[in-house]
């Protein structure tokens, strides 16, 4: 940000493009300048505005993976250990995992997080066991549905 000529070219982008933009808190003229745009709408990640609540879709089979492939290595971690630090913290007030795998279910029950087992067939169940999970919290305003991973 003690560069003029980036200033410029960043204050230039956010007039002619719409912009996505992560920025650190710290006040500094140039941070302060952004924030203070009519154009700008800010989201403390570490303060959500809204409690939000997470689904996280674990039903899938893994069948064309050919396995399951939440469970499977991704960086020496199994993939749901990635998709369950990617939605720990503050972004959502609660969660829950809704899965069809008892790998999944015992992986989640063994580190404390909200976890239901089902047999139902379709995608459709998943998002409904969810809802219905979370709407017993009370003061939840909103809920994200988090897929696993889809095709790659």
């Amino acid at each position: 940000s003690s560069c003029p000529e980036f200033c410029d070219a960043v204050f230039r982008l956010f007039d002619q493009k719409q912009v996505i933009a992560v920025l650190r808190s710290q006040s500094t003229p140039f941070l302060d300048a952004l924030r203070a745009r009519n154009d700008v709408f800010l989201y403390d990640l570490d303060h959500p505005l809204l409690p939000i609540g997470c689904v996280i879709m674990a039903s899938g089979l893994g069948k064309r993976f050919g396995s399951n492939k939440l469970m499977a290595d991704f960086n020496g971690k199994p993939m749901i250990y990635r998709i369950l630090s990617a939605t720990d913290g503050a972004l959502f007030a609660a969660r829950i995992v809704v899965t069809r795998s008892r790998e999944v279910e015992a992986f989640c029950r063994e580190r404390k997080i909200p976890v239901l087992l089902h047999a139902m067939p379709y995608r459709n169940h998943t998002v409904l066991l969810g809802l219905a999970a979370l709407l017993n919290i009370r003061n939840l305003r909103g809920v994200c549905l988090r897929w696993g991973i889809s095709r790659c």
